[in-house]
């Protein structure tokens, strides 16, 4: 299996709920499959969480540019397996596809959940 490392690390961040600059409170790691050329590919993602001292929320840095919040799959992959069902393909042959072609191992659930 090929790793790719990924960061995702801000010493200084925007809060979310009053947009007062927050420093990095601590690291935090996350493993997402996406897809593979030859062999199936995971990134392994640091990335930095922060702590607002004005509202005392805990937050991450955004990283919904590469994958949804607490999915296991990049958005790559699931904007392929959405194309080819949205092609006519049924469920079981996009995951088949997907695990023949992607080198991804995405379950025919997960699928039916993205749509």
């Amino acid at each position: 299996m090929k790793e790719i490392a990924v960061d995702f690390i801000r010493s200084h961040v925007e809060c979310p709920t009053c947009h007062n600059m927050c420093r990095m409170h601590s690291i935090g790691t996350r493993r997402i499959r996406t897809i593979g050329v030859s062999e199936p590919t995971v990134m392994n993602i640091r990335y930095s969480k922060h702590r607002c001292k004005a509202c005392e929320k805990f937050f991450s840095v955004d990283m919904s540019s590469v994958a949804m919040p607490h999915g296991h799959y990049s958005n790559e992959v699931r904007n392929i397996a959405i194309q080819l069902y949205n092609t006519g393909v049924s469920l079981e042959k996009v995951s088949g596809k997907m695990r023949r072609e992607h080198y991804v191992d995405v379950p025919i659930t997960t699928i039916h959940c993205w749509l």
